[in-house]
């Protein structure tokens, strides 16, 4: 699920968008949006490790003050990318 806009309808981060998840910074890679929190998904790769892996139990984006990726972190700097938001609550998906 995501925060809701003003015509009541949820509001999802856009696939290349960047995120906070768990106090790291994850690229969204793919979103499973159902309209109901326990069934969205959000699948996010890690920009330290490359992991990808799928968010899904109630995770809800939150747009965010946008900001410059963290200190250390230049992928994509050259297309202006900024985080967005972040994922609140959810769990990993285990396969």
């Amino acid at each position: 699920m995501s925060e809701i806009d003003k015509e009541s309808e949820p509001v999802y981060p856009t696939n290349l968008d960047v995120v906070d998840f768990n106090g790291n910074e994850h690229q969204v890679i793919g979103t499973v949006r159902t309209k109901d929190p326990l069934k969205d998904k959000f699948i996010l790769k890690d920009l330290q490790t490359g992991e990808i892996f799928r968010v899904t139990n109630g995770a809800t984006f939150s747009f965010g003050k946008m900001r410059d990726p963290g200190q250390g972190n230049v992928y994509r700097r050259d297309e202006d990318v900024k985080v967005t938001g972040k994922i609140i609550s959810g769990e990993i998906e285990k396969d």
